[in-house]
């Protein structure tokens, strides 16, 4: 019985969609590049406003095309990395590389949680700097770049006064 309640674990095979509420989770920034990623990547089928938000609605893909565009995006993350040489040109890229992970919806369940929660804080911390605490992690998808960056920034400091709380 709890087998059949259970959602398949791994890299989806087929399609799916991701919600965004206007209110808290998109911005007119994110919006607009939402729009241009519509009209030039294959990966979504239709983005669809409505009075609540936005409606994205992804291209059916199988496990080894998820696969094969993690593998993708994590490789650019390395070259862009590379080039990164300040803490805040690293959060810029970790941005667009969670953005990019989130955006794309890979798993057949759990993307917040795999790219939002365990990749981004991983890049961080892999990056040399400290983890984050988002207070709406599925607005990942709904900000502009620059602005998850700068989420980023203050979910570090959420996470630091955090530490302290516990430590002090």
């Amino acid at each position: 019985m709890i087998e059949q309640a259970r959602v398949p674990s791994g890299y989806r095979d087929g399609d799916t969609d991701l919600n965004l509420r206007r209110d808290t989770q998109l911005t007119p920034a994110g919006r607009d590049e939402l729009l241009a990623l519509k009209d030039g990547d294959p990966w979504f089928r239709d983005i669809v406003e409505t009075d609540a938000g936005f409606d994205i609605v992804f291209a059916p893909r199988t496990d080894e095309e998820c696969r094969a565009r993690a593998r993708a995006i994590l490789a650019r993350h390395e070259q862009d990395m590379a080039r990164a040489p300040t803490g805040e040109d690293r959060i810029a890229v970790i941005a667009r590389t969670t953005q990019a992970l989130y955006r794309s919806h890979l798993f057949m369940d759990g993307n917040t949680r795999t790219a939002v929660f365990i990749a981004m804080n991983g890049l961080l911390l892999t990056a040399g700097l400290r983890p984050c605490i988002l207070p709406e992690p599925t607005a990942a998808s709904g900000f502009s770049s620059d602005e998850f960056a700068r989420e980023i920034v203050k979910g570090q400091r959420a996470f630091q006064a955090l530490s302290r709380a516990r430590d002090g």
